[in-house]
């Protein structure tokens, strides 16, 4: 089952749900993340929208050769969504393919969203994983109050739950036996 939201396609019912999770990232674009000071390449990162085309994550730069490179890392029409308590990781395939390494592969985005009080808050490139014969990656680390809603833990009906065990022993422990 591939389903659109906004732009984001995924496969399952239970990412379409998720996605909505990412709806206050919707037009929030990162710009100019490097993996080092020093790195050669920049990369742009958007959210269930494209940079151009499909892009959802585009590296540019490579000026130590004097040329202006880009390539798309992940692309929007082809996410994955998995969710944990208090972080979110956001896949994006079928990037460009690798030119002489990583089996000639598609690139690919997997960037992970942890729990913070700000909608962006720090963003790394915490790997560029291109030196193996397959499953090369880009592993991107963004702080964002989305990820804090996104666990089964975290969410409303469990804390209501929770808040009623808690009214529930007060008022009967009271009641039955004298405590409070």
């Amino acid at each position: 089952m591939h389903g659109v939201l906004g732009e984001c396609t995924v496969d399952s019912s239970k990412e379409e749900i998720y996605k909505k999770i990412l709806e206050p990232l919707k037009g929030e674009t990162i710009k100019g993340v490097k993996l080092t000071e020093d790195d050669q390449w920049k990369y742009t990162i958007k959210f269930c929208e494209p940079i151009e085309e499909s892009a959802g994550v585009i590296q540019y730069g490579n000026w130590a050769n004097n040329t202006d490179e880009k390539h798309t890392i992940g692309k929007i029409d082809n996410t994955h969504i998995k969710v944990g308590t208090n972080w979110m990781l956001l896949t994006y395939k079928d990037g460009d393919t690798y030119g002489s390494h990583c089996g000639q592969e598609h690139r690919h985005a997997d960037i992970m969203l942890l729990c913070s009080s700000r909608l962006i808050g720090n963003t790394a490139v915490l790997e560029v994983n291109n030196e193996k014969e397959t499953d090369c990656f880009y592993l991107f680390e963004i702080e964002s109050s989305v990820a804090c809603t996104s666990g089964s833990s975290n969410s409303s009906g469990d804390k209501s739950l929770r808040f009623a065990c808690i009214i529930f022993i007060t008022y009967f422990g009271k009641m039955f036996w004298g405590f409070y």
